[in-house]
């Protein structure tokens, strides 16, 4: 038996499940979407009952939960850090319960109809169709249909990280490549936690970031701040490299920069301005990422062609940079927080991440912002 258990959920656990193929199939649908490769796509849309069984929903769950846990775990749940709980410093792990009295570690109904409808609607949509290389060749009866079956908000912890698990592993599913833009535009919309993961979007709508800021949902953003980081760095290079045109080019930037500012202004309002080391990272990286003569190679983008284009583009970029502006107002704010005032471990614990994190590109960040608008001094 496992320990610290409930013996009903042990058996749960423990119980031998055998599922007809149409189920079965839909057990695997799940499967891939967590990152377990078969090495194998589907030729055919499963064909399950038309109502799922208690089996299949037992089968499903387990699929997510190993899933999500492995998720956090592989992310940087297993490293020690400290974080705020009531504005105090703690440390500890993922599995540590001091720190996760108030997470929801559930699911909620969503997870699993995410994984049916998947299964039931878009494969069968899709298969068979062919290679469609954009949403406009989708009919309207199509795009609406996939939008009701798959923008289905998150109400919990675990399923925030089964739809970002979800939209990392979609291509597992090798849809038609205008199903999976819209399968992956609407993940996005179902969790602010995917639009973290992919930040630079330009037809998302505002994100709901301080969702992710509630006390049942927060201990997500710690333990994945490594791999927002990383999303966060990914995305910036994308946008440099593979934007079609100027106009693409701006308008992610901006998404992108709206994102962060947005991000930045939860973490403030909710007082955990311990978590923006993403942020952080994002900005040192720009230096590094980006070429030091980028102002010349946007002005010879495609689309480039008067001054108002090369204004737009620059303009863009420098957006992103002065994000830096922004935390470096906060800085100055943070510095006056002193032992006893209630922000004081928030500050010191925001004050580390900017030293560590920015501080040391801080001054290649401002000289490549200074050529990107050929600023002199």
């Amino acid at each position: 038996m496992i320990p610290d258990l409930p013996s009903d959920v042990q058996q749960a656990l423990l119980l031998h499940l055998t599922l007809p193929i149409g189920e079965a199939d839909v057990a695997i649908v799940a499967e891939l979407l967590v990152g377990k490769n078969r090495g194998a796509r589907f030729w055919q849309a499963p064909s399950p009952s038309s109502s799922p069984s208690p089996s299949l929903r037992l089968a499903v769950a387990r699929v997510l939960s190993v899933g999500c846990l492995r998720f956090l775990l592989a992310v940087g749940g297993e490293r020690e850090r400290t974080v705020l709980r009531h504005g105090r410093r703690q440390r500890g792990r993922l599995w540590d319960a001091h720190l996760n009295v108030d997470v929801d570690p559930s699911f909620s109904p969503m997870a699993f109809s995410l994984v049916w409808n998947l299964a039931t609607t878009v494969l069968p949509l899709a298969l068979g169709r062919g290679e469609k290389s954009s949403l406009a060749e989708l009919s309207r009866d199509e795009r609406t249909t996939l939008k009701r079956a798959l923008t289905l908000p998150a109400r919990t912890a675990f399923d925030h990280v089964w739809c970002a698990l979800a939209l990392e592993n979609c291509a597992a599913l090798r849809l038609p490549d205008a199903v999976d833009v819209a399968v992956r535009r609407n993940l996005s919309a179902s969790s602010p936690l995917c639009a973290l993961l992919a930040p630079d979007d330009p037809d998302r709508a505002d994100v709901d970031v301080a969702a992710l800021l509630a006390p049942s949902v927060v201990r997500l953003l710690e333990v994945t701040d490594s791999a927002i980081a990383a999303a966060f760095v990914r995305s910036l290079k994308q946008i440099w490299t593979r934007s079609l045109d100027a106009v693409e080019f701006a308008a992610r930037c901006q998404a992108f920069t709206r994102l962060l500012l947005a991000l930045v202004g939860a973490f403030d309002a909710h007082q955990r301005l311990d978590l923006l080391g993403p942020v952080a990272r994002l900005l040192a990286a720009v230096p590094v990422v980006l070429p030091h003569d980028a102002r010349a190679r946007l002005l010879q983008r495609p689309g480039v062609t008067t001054m108002a284009d090369r204004d737009r583009v620059v303009a863009a970029l420098q957006g992103l940079c002065d994000v830096a502006l922004v935390l470096d107002q906060l800085r100055g704010r943070l510095q006056g927080e002193r032992y006893g005032d209630d922000r004081y471990d928030e500050a010191q614990l925001a004050l580390r991440v900017l030293d560590d994190d920015l501080a040391p590109h801080r001054g290649a960040l401002a000289t490549f912002t200074r050529a990107l608008t050929a600023t002199v001094g």
